[in-house]
């Protein structure tokens, strides 16, 4: 069976070799019997951060004439090639008639340069939560942070996913401050009950080292997914609390939640130089799939 994963394309290394890896890349990529939308969008996305504009356009003309659909990721590649070009036109081009609303919400990586949002017609809670997702995912924080305030002052209520989206920009941002105010918010609107909600509180205050809060909304939520013991292990890891973690790990799995080997190669890196003792054999244990009774 033929892979559609592409050689991996180093970003430390020195320009000229990128450029090679990059071009050999597309040589495997060219020469794949069938190519599906990661294939695609890997390759897109390559040639973009090297910036040969020309062979992104090239690249996804050669896509739709090939009946391959895009994904999410393929326009957030393309709208942020378009947008860094402040090129609104060529965003509208490629994926249709911008202005209508439903669409206008695929179009958040292009928005967060090109302003498209205050072409809309109408804007409700969806189409501002893409647009503050849009912004957080790309690396704007605190335009995504100013957006929720213009979200308010326009008089729409946020859900879930719109709390969610603004916590992660707190977090990149390791703005605690604006972080306990969307904290408020979310205990008002009740939705801490959410669990992705409270996996981006705990994933917020564990970036901003304020371990105590993180650990105080863990405690309070009524329900934790895989996504809640990792925020919570990992954030105690990087904080130095790595015995925390260890132990954290343990009730992970006791919960039934696997214990995978991304947790587990962060703890371990994060706490390398900690004086493990008997934490050490307990880690081996823990990765091998058994409990060790005895712990304290």
């Amino acid at each position: 069976m033929t892979s559609n994963r592409l050689p991996p394309i180093s970003s430390p290394a020195p320009v000229s070799s990128r450029f090679r890896e990059l071009w050999d890349a597309r040589k495997v990529f060219d020469g794949m019997p069938e190519r599906n939308v990661v294939s695609w969008t890997a390759v897109l996305n390559g040639f973009l951060n090297m910036g040969l504009d020309d062979e992104v356009l090239v690249l996804f003309k050669e896509m739709v004439g090939s009946d391959v659909e895009a994904n999410g990721l393929t326009f957030v590649c393309l709208l942020k090639f378009c947008g860094n070009r402040f090129d609104v036109d060529l965003g509208k081009q490629a994926c249709g008639e911008a202005r209508d609303l439903r669409l206008g919400k695929q179009l958040h990586g292009a928005v967060a340069k090109a302003k498209i949002l205050e072409s809309m017609p109408v804007r409700d809670v969806i189409s501002w939560t893409a647009m503050i997702s849009g912004y957080s995912s790309l690396g704007y924080g605190s335009e995504a942070l100013k957006l929720l305030n213009d979200m308010l002052w326009d008089n729409v209520k946020p859900n879930m996913f719109t709390y969610s989206s603004a916590l992660k920009a707190c977090a990149r941002l390791e703005n605690a401050n604006y972080g306990k105010w969307i904290h408020a918010c979310v205990s008002k609107a009740k939705a801490l009950e959410n669990v992705f909600v409270g996996s981006s509180l705990i994933d917020m205050y564990m970036r901003c080292r304020d371990v105590a809060d993180a650990l105080r909304v863990f405690d309070e939520m009524p329900d934790r997914n895989s996504v809640t013991w990792k925020v919570m292990v990992i954030g105690y890891a990087k904080n130095g609390r790595c015995k925390e973690a260890l132990k954290l790990m343990y009730r992970m799995q006791e919960e039934g939640f696997d214990v995978d080997n991304f947790v587990l190669a962060t703890v371990l890196s994060a706490c390398g130089d900690v004086q493990w003792e008997s934490e050490r054999a307990s880690t081996c244990c823990l990765i091998s799939g058994c409990v060790n009774e005895t712990r304290k």
